[in-house]
């Protein structure tokens, strides 16, 4: 007889003890072919005279009581309902507790079974009685979950509350090596460092979708504006040895630079935090203003009423396509403030320290520390994607000079043209996990890994201790959105090959500095290599590998540690 438990937890139905309260379409038992002098011709366990069977403690080795058929069974889990408490069982699954000497017994809280009578979403969590539950358990509110964030998507526990839904699943629901629908799992996934096993590094990136639903939070809780600067003052204020919190204690006056409202003339606007150009434009060819030419690619989605107060076309893809990438083009600073609000803090370099690994390989005749488990060619991780440029290091089947885009998606624009890369290069950029060999060697403990930490996007990580920014590093923030008001102070921003730009002092003094971890997808290379292999200190890290808080790139995104 198969043993196959096929009823589901959540549709539980509790069946008596005894057979004549038999359950569903099996309760009345068919004697009408019995023999008259009361044998069972059908094997069914009852006779006339006797058309239940007896509740005593025989049971049969597949759960039936009396020498029943599994047709006959009242409950089970042959008959997908559990058996009441005291009712014959074989095995745990017959019963919503235990089967203890061949008998349910009550269910408890710490039985290891899913007990929904006891009001528990999962096993041995959620409800009024039991914990509450871990991540990608079920649930139902959020007072069932350890992190308070129940998705309304899927009834299960997830890291943070942006992977909540309110806006769909885009970006929250579609991270994993498939486009296809169906075939993904929660970008909020998070998995316990190797070593540091009560630290968790989110597995995936940071996608814009769950930017957004940061944005609408913030806006929600401030009166229909997107104060973020508001946000962050008072976290900092609540939690002054976190990130925010450091910040605003030794750089006072830094978190002015964000945002406090949405209007497009508003100072330092929240528009250009989003992407929509630099605000501190440090970098002329930074890939964040996406118009006809332009080779552009935030991934931000923004209405077109506000991409055009700002003499910008509508974008060429649709929200939804959009939300599923990386973000980019923002602030580390404002990813901070994302990841506290999220429940975390923005990953620190001896996180990616611990998923990087110090495994070194020989590629192209170049010795490189890589995070995989063998070196891996060109089109197996979001690297080089296009551009023209020579591959570097020179990986396994890398052409050079790079012609052509081994990753697009999506490969037409809403009115369904093909696309034309330099009016919107959005498409080169993965969602997050969409390369499957992308995946870190070194593992949490239940065997699972993290995606793109060495592609997709370059990745902001905060440094643990302090790191010298070196010779010819921005110290200050020039916002070139607006020229200067009454009693501010007027600056000169000369972005790295391009022409000076006019703007207003918004910070002066030190900034302090992050790190770029990986690679992006156009190709930039071996960033803080050595440190994450260990080989150098933190406060070795090269100079060239450090960009202040305030850097917006295209190529820059970053993860949430907890």
């Amino acid at each position: 007889m198969s043993m196959m438990r096929t009823w589901l937890p959540l549709g539980l139905v509790l069946c008596g003890v005894s057979a004549t309260l038999a359950c569903g379409t099996e309760a009345a038992v068919d004697d009408s072919d019995d023999d008259p002098n009361g044998v069972d011709k059908k094997g069914d366990g009852a006779t006339d005279g006797d058309d239940s069977s007896s509740d005593d403690d025989s049971a049969t080795s597949d759960g039936a009581i009396d020498g029943g058929s599994d047709a006959s069974l009242a409950c089970g889990a042959d008959a997908g309902v559990a058996c009441e408490v005291g009712h014959a069982c074989t095995v745990n699954e017959d019963c919503e507790g235990l089967c203890t000497a061949k008998k349910c017994v009550a269910p408890a809280l710490t039985d290891g079974r899913f007990s929904p009578s006891l009001g528990e979403t999962d096993v041995d969590c959620g409800g009024s009685k039991a914990p509450a539950c871990a991540d990608e358990k079920g649930c139902k509110v959020t007072a069932d979950c350890m992190s308070a964030a129940c998705s309304t998507i899927t009834s299960k526990c997830v890291a943070g509350p942006s992977c909540l839904g309110a806006n769909g699943g885009s970006g929250v629901e579609t991270c994993g090596a498939s486009e296809a629908a169906g075939t993904n799992e929660s970008c909020c996934r998070s998995l316990p460092l190797p070593t540091r096993k009560t630290r968790r590094l989110d597995r995936y990136e940071i996608t814009a979708g769950r930017v957004r639903a940061f944005v609408d939070a913030v806006k929600a809780m401030n009166g229909g504006q997107t104060n973020v600067r508001a946000f962050a003052k008072a976290f900092a204020a609540a939690h002054p040895t976190s990130e925010l919190g450091v910040l605003a204690t030794s750089y006072p006056g830094l978190l002015d630079v964000l945002p406090d409202q949405d209007a497009p003339s508003a100072k330092v606007p929240l528009p250009w935090h989003l992407g929509l150009s630099p605000i501190d434009p440090i970098n002329t060819l930074d890939g964040c203003d996406v118009a006809a030419g332009s080779y552009g690619h935030v991934t931000y989605w923004q209405d077109a009423t506000v991409n055009a107060a700002f003499g910008l076309p509508a974008r060429l893809f649709d929200r939804a396509t959009l939300d599923k990438k990386p973000m980019n083009c923002t602030m580390p600073l404002m990813l901070a403030a994302f990841c506290a609000w999220d429940g975390g803090e923005l990953a620190r370099t001896q996180d990616y320290q611990e998923v990087w690994g110090s495994k070194s390989y020989s590629v192209g005749g170049t010795t490189v520390y890589l995070p995989w488990a063998s070196a891996l060619s060109i089109g197996q991780f979001n690297f080089r994607n296009g551009h023209g440029g020579a591959c570097t290091p020179n990986f396994g089947g890398c052409m050079n000079p790079q012609f052509t885009s081994f990753y697009l998606f999506p490969t037409v624009d809403m009115g369904g043209t093909a696309i034309d890369l330099a009016n919107d290069e959005t498409p080169q950029i993965s969602a997050p996990g969409r390369f499957a060999m992308d995946l870190t060697a070194r593992t949490s403990a239940n065997g699972a890994g993290w995606y793109d930490v060495a592609g997709d996007m370059l990745e902001a990580a905060w440094p643990v201790g302090a790191v010298a920014p070196g010779a010819g590093q921005v110290t200050d923030v020039c916002d070139v959105s607006s020229a200067p008001g009454a009693g501010e102070t007027g600056c000169v921003r000369t972005p790295v090959g391009g022409a000076a730009r006019a703007g207003t002092l918004r910070f002066s003094g030190q900034l302090p500095h992050i790190a770029l971890v990986g690679y992006s997808f156009e190709g930039h290379a071996r960033r803080s290599e050595s440190y994450l292999a260990g080989n150098v200190a933190e406060n070795k890290i090269a100079a060239g590998d450090l960009k202040p808080v305030t850097f917006q790139y295209g190529k820059v995104g970053g993860r949430c540690a907890r």
